[in-house]
């Protein structure tokens, strides 16, 4: 193998462990801001959504552990892989979550017109994610063609996911 060869891979890796960095500044915002927000927006909230967030911080910061967690389980994965095959496409399913996820923070604060919990670093994870993307199409694990269902999965997924890493916050908590 040429240095030529290796170097897409060294570039898939840069993005792979990048991507749990951005996570954790991303969640960090959240897990300083969402209870004060809950708490002072609970007239503007759906009920049905205060019932299901309604989580002490400590079970918030647990639930966003098990998330980060689950995206270093990916990394391992992409790496014992040297970032080829199906765990990089799965990868790159996860990046797309994570690029849903910083769209529904948008909308978010559109809807409540004002600052939501992971505001002030959604559009840095956006950024991260639709460039990280970008080289995984270039790497030829996504293609044009699927790039726009990779991201309309990785927008829907990110409703479960969240739900069931809320519900492991409210299980195991201390």
């Amino acid at each position: 193998m040429t240095v030529s060869d290796t170097s897409p891979r060294r570039n898939l890796a840069g993005w792979v462990w990048t991507l749990p960095l951005v996570f954790v500044v991303h969640d960090s915002e959240e897990i300083m801001t969402m209870a004060t927000f809950l708490r002072s927006h609970a007239d503007r909230l759906p009920g049905q959504l205060l019932k299901v967030t309604a989580l002490s911080t400590g079970q918030f910061a647990l639930s966003v552990l098990f998330l980060l967690a689950l995206i270093l389980v990916f990394c391992l994965l992409a790496k014992r892989a040297s970032y080829t095959g199906l765990p990089m496409t799965l990868f790159a399913v996860l990046t797309a979550i994570l690029f849903g996820n910083g769209l529904t923070h948008l909308g978010q604060a559109a809807i409540l017109r004002g600052y939501t919990p992971g505001l002030l670093t959604a559009p840095f994870v956006i950024l991260f994610t639709l460039l990280a993307l970008r080289s995984f199409q270039d790497a030829g694990f996504i293609t044009r063609r699927n790039l726009l269902p990779v991201l309309a999965a990785g927008f829907f997924l990110q409703l479960p996911l969240i739900a069931i890493a809320l519900a492991f916050g409210r299980i195991f908590s201390l």
